[in-house]
């Protein structure tokens, strides 16, 4: 079985476009109470994440299908993410604050310091919508996949 990339946050954070990034295609965003898999991705829905009850079926998942799990934040919603829960998984894990052009500095300083409570290896600041530090993961997506991860 091959590994994907296991995207978690909430709904409207960017989740489907960051999967048609890594599956290299245009994927249609639509709603749904159930895991999303794909061919790299597997797309987790909000109440695994905002039900701290469902929190052991994502580590499930990330255990046993992810080669990298991400938390993906904006300022949105509140954030439902616990504190060092990247801490539980033994996979790769990095958390990525998307809709940076939106927010000013009170507003980034406050997502930075819940990124950091997360506990990822990794961290990146981008915007899907313009473009600005895309590129910086989309290198990091391209070296990951270019490691063998297989079980």
């Amino acid at each position: 079985m091959k590994l994907k990339w296991l995207i978690i946050g909430n709904d409207g954070v960017g989740k489907t476009s960051l999967s048609s990034i890594i599956e290299e295609k245009d994927l249609n965003k639509k709603k749904s109470l159930d895991f999303q898999y794909r061919d790299k991705t597997i797309e987790a829905p909000e109440g695994f994440i905002e039900n701290s009850y469902l929190n052991n079926a994502l580590i499930m998942v990330g255990q046993n299908q992810a080669k990298v799990v991400v938390f993906m934040l904006d300022d949105e919603k509140d954030n439902h993410i616990p504190p060092n829960f990247a801490k539980t998984f033994t996979r790769k894990t990095i958390t990525i604050i998307n809709k940076i052009d939106l927010y000013d500095k009170e507003d980034m300083d406050r997502l930075r310091e819940i990124k950091d409570s997360i506990g990822s290896e990794i961290g990146f600041e981008i915007s899907l919508k313009t473009g600005e530090g895309v590129d910086k993961l989309k290198k990091y997506i391209e070296e990951i996949e270019d490691e063998r991860c297989f079980l």
